[in-house]
């Protein structure tokens, strides 16, 4: 890189956040994110999801030819899921853990101690070419008094659309969300998806 090209103050991430602070979009160089974030209503669902990011995309990208004379492209796209599960009648510390996640153990290290162990456990499934599904279950504290301990379910998707454009990372999204939904039920027990399976979708 010429030393003229390189960016002396790289341009920082920009957060944009909704009124009521559930949506928050961010915006960097190279990357337009939208983000649900939980409040005191529930989850939409993906559907309302998406069309609240492809009102906002277009918006952007209308901002940008408009002040700079260029259109947005795809490259990479991300959709993540992520449910944290605070003490509940269903789990109430990391011992519960197998209670929300099908066949979780802890191995035995021979460690003869009356408190689990914590854990932060990541999966990693290549799904087709352009797909791939990152599992993350972790145990926490809620860094908010009384710092309870909380589990956190992260289900991420990845990948890099062919060819690179709008229409083509939409058909991309679905299919991300059909696999992100399967690996949830696949995880889950029973219990859990009656629970959170209709509002998860």
């Amino acid at each position: 890189m010429a030393l003229e090209d390189a960016e002396i103050f790289p341009m920082p991430r920009y957060w944009f956040i909704a009124g009521d602070g559930i949506n928050l979009i961010q915006v960097q160089k190279d990357a337009f994110m939208l983000n649900w974030r939980h409040r005191s209503m529930d989850y939409p669902g993906y559907s309302r999801i998406k069309a609240a990011f492809d009102r906002y995309y277009t918006v952007f990208g209308d901002f940008v030819a408009a002040e700079f004379g260029i259109g947005l492209g795809v490259n990479f796209c991300e959709l993540t899921y992520v449910n944290v599960h605070e003490q509940s009648e269903l789990w109430s510390d990391a011992r519960d853990t197998e209670r929300v996640i099908n066949s979780f153990w802890v191995p035995d290290a021979g460690f003869h101690h009356p408190e689990y162990p914590d854990f932060n456990c990541r999966f990693v499934y290549q799904v087709a070419d352009d797909l791939r599904i990152d599992v993350a279950i972790r145990s926490v504290v809620v860094d908010q008094p009384p710092n309870l301990p909380a589990l956190v379910f992260e289900i991420k998707a990845t990948g890099q659309p062919e060819p690179q454009t709008k229409s083509r990372a939409d058909t991309w999204f679905d299919r991300a969300h059909d696999a992100v939904a399967s690996c949830f039920l696949h995880l889950t027990t029973p219990k859990v998806q009656e629970l959170w399976g209709s509002k998860e979708t």
